[in-house]
């Protein structure tokens, strides 16, 4: 394992015209939990249309990585397991809030393999035995100077010790609470610095001084929407 933090935790968003592209349907398959069933989800179309398609040149490889959203039971709710990344020289997304994860390797038979093995080699928490109850639509960086990525996201219920052993990769981990995060007043609009020192404003999540936004933060919008269609009546 490098103890190299991947450069996908975060990303700079620019507003773009809306592809057309964003009104088609993106299938989340969800199994049992916490009330969930299997469905068909729309994605939320206000939220694509901040996040637009970036064209490629044809060609071009794009690395294959995944990450995990992993689910313990908690004192009111589910808890969500999250982590800082390790701070790098040169890297300009590390140090940032993030869900365990990182790049596929040449073993991995699958992506969700990917999620399961990255998240024990960053936290020593073991999803072997874990349910993958659902699969959510994979995110790429919305800039052309954004590395070549395209990140699935995979959601598991994990029962075992809650115990995280940090790996160089990581510096800080939490398990926060699912129902903090579904509260409309968690999430506000926030400065955040970006590579050339300037400021921009992104929805995020405030925590322990941190700000969770990017790639991150709409992977788990997304949870959080799915989450709550399915409990809907």
């Amino acid at each position: 394992m490098l103890c190299t933090p991947l450069t996908f935790a975060s990303e700079i968003r620019t507003l773009r015209p809306i592809d057309v592209r964003a009104d088609l349907q993106d299938v989340v398959t969800l199994g049992a939990t916490a009330g969930l069933t299997s469905f068909h989800h729309r994605r939320d179309r206000s939220r694509v249309r901040n996040d637009p398609v970036v064209r490629r040149p044809a060609g071009m490889s794009v690395r294959q990585a995944a990450v995990a959203i992993v689910l313990s039971p908690g004192t009111a709710s589910d808890d969500l397991l999250l982590i800082r990344r390790a701070t790098v020289a040169g890297d300009p997304w590390s140090g940032h809030l993030a869900l365990p994860g990182g790049s596929r390797e040449p073993g991995d038979p699958t992506l969700e393999d990917t999620a399961r093995r990255e998240t024990l080699e960053e936290t020593g928490i073991d999803l072997s035995h874990s349910a993958r109850v659902a699969t959510l639509t994979p995110v790429t960086p919305s800039i052309m100077t954004a590395p070549a990525i395209s990140i699935a996201p995979f959601v598991f219920r994990y029962g075992g010790d809650r115990r995280v052993t940090m790996s160089c990769e990581i510096v800080e981990s939490w398990w926060i609470p699912v129902e903090q995060l579904q509260r409309e007043d968690a999430w506000v609009t926030t400065p955040v610095t970006i590579r050339d020192g300037s400021a921009i404003h992104v929805r995020g999540l405030l925590w322990h001084g941190h700000v969770l936004w990017g790639l991150t933060e709409r992977i788990i919008h997304e949870f959080l929407a799915t989450m709550k269609q399915a409990q809907s009546p």
